[in-house]
């Protein structure tokens, strides 16, 4: 079973209560085209309190005032909807606004006497609320530094993956020096993970991205499109939206770049993001990539609809869930299945188009067509993927001669060390990827040849 990171749990934790309130009157602002930058930060996150407020009362009529046309033709989620109405029991402890390339969020925070969760609120160039995301996976954990990386080693710098309406923000992390340098894209696994694939207190990707430009190699990693836009896609995104385009974007753009060397560029996908990585290869133009890396990615030799009968599935979907699931599959892989218009009883998440696009895709199939090098790496700790996985791709690609193994046995499926309990509480507290993982990554992308 593939799909192990769509998990929604939210965290325990207390902080001061502060109380809110909103006044009675809603009516939406009119703003200038392409004020947003400029617009009264205190106006934005008062309006974004209100919206989040007449969803929570069920009010939708009134709150799309507040959203952009496109955002007012899109159907919010049905559990959304219902996690919001439960929301109203909640406070709201705190308010932030941040700007990226794409959009200015506003994120409301709040808290009951279990959980903490953070709503983002996303406005448009003109002030409009284009999306919005509530954020079960928080932690109110600091991110501190590694004690391996040095801030005066590196730059980072702001970049914008894609174009139109689904562009997404990302970071470049830059070795300070001449270059041109190597660079690795990073690809996240599933779920509407962020840029540093923050799962709870873990932040492995901005581990390895100030971890690699430490050690000379510039990293690319960026918001996942079903983040960034997630009410926008939710309903239709396929699996090669989610994955791949925005990969082969992020491949293009380094292209452009003087700084970096265009016949060292690797591209890394942890879970499923690993699983991608075949196929992002394979649709980028032959000699892009100077290699992959695969972390933690299960067995590739099964597709997705096979994987939900194979008995080593890592035990994060009870037995009961997995009868359900096996009789949705059932129905997806009907000769006449309609991804746009799925029979009324197919209720798998997050949409028909995903599994339609997922379901004949066979990961070693791919692998074993490429002649290029990979780097396949795995936990020996992931009690969400487990290590047996690693020798499946070691059987599977058996007969391709570039391709490196490595087992860290006391790794969890975040690449830090595992405590006691092998569960999802491994994630609550901050740790860091192991200098020697980074270590590795670096040796094996330097000893590579230039493609």
């Amino acid at each position: 079973m593939k799909t192990l990171l769509r998990v929604i749990t939210a965290m325990t934790v207390m902080l001061s209560i502060v109380p809110w309130t909103i006044d009675s009157a809603y009516a939406a602002p009119t703003l200038k085209i392409g004020e947003v930058a400029s617009v009264n930060d205190k106006l934005l996150k008062e309006n974004a309190k209100k919206f989040v407020h007449l969803l929570q009362m069920g009010n939708l009529e009134k709150a799309f005032q507040y959203t952009n046309h496109t955002f007012t033709e899109k159907n919010i989620p049905d559990f959304i909807i219902s996690s919001m109405k439960k929301l109203s029991s909640y406070q709201l402890i705190q308010s932030n606004l941040s700007r990226n390339s794409v959009h200015c969020t506003v994120t409301l925070t709040f808290q009951n006497q279990q959980s903490i969760i953070p709503i983002e609120v996303k406005f448009d160039k003109k002030g409009k609320i284009d999306d919005f995301y509530v954020n079960f996976q928080y932690s109110k954990q600091k991110y501190q530094l590694p004690s391996y990386v040095n801030p005066d080693t590196y730059d980072e710098r702001e970049v914008t993956i894609g174009s139109k309406n689904n562009a997404v923000p990302g970071t470049l992390t830059i070795p300070k020096g001449k270059g041109p340098f190597p660079v690795v894209i990073l690809v996240q696994g599933d779920g509407e993970l962020d840029r540093d694939s923050s799962i709870f207190a873990l932040k492995p990707f901005k581990d390895i991205a100030l971890g690699l430009a430490n050690q000379g190699i510039a990293v690319l990693r960026y918001e996942k499109k079903t983040r960034e836009h997630y009410i926008h896609t939710y309903r239709t995104y396929s699996v090669q939206e989610e994955f791949v385009e925005d990969a082969l974007a992020s491949l293009q753009l380094l292209k452009s770049m003087s700084f970096i060397d265009k016949n060292s560029i690797f591209v890394a996908g942890h879970s499923r993001g690993g699983l991608m990585v075949p196929q992002i290869i394979s649709k980028a133009p032959p000699g892009s990539f100077a290699g992959g890396i695969i972390l933690s990615s299960p067995n590739p030799s099964t597709t997705e609809i096979e994987s939900y009968f194979e008995e080593d599935s890592g035990g994060m979907i009870p037995e009961e869930e997995m009868v359900f699931y096996r009789n949705q599959l059932g129905l997806l892989t009907q000769p006449d299945f309609d991804p746009g218009h799925p029979p009324e009883q197919f209720a798998l998440l997050p949409n028909a188009y995903w599994w339609y696009s997922v379901k004949d895709y066979r990961p070693s199939s791919v692998a074993r067509s490429l002649n290029i090098p990979l780097f396949v790496m795995q936990g020996g700790a992931d009690f969400q993927v487990p290590n047996s996985h690693l020798e499946k791709w070691r059987l599977a690609l058996q007969n391709n001669t570039n391709v490196t193994f490595k087992l860290y046995p006391d790794l969890n499926h975040g690449y830090t060390i595992a405590g006691e309990t092998k569960t999802v509480q491994d994630y609550m507290q901050p740790k860091h990827v192991p200098f020697y993982v980074l270590n590795d990554i670096k040796q094996w992308v330097t000893s590579k040849p230039k493609n």
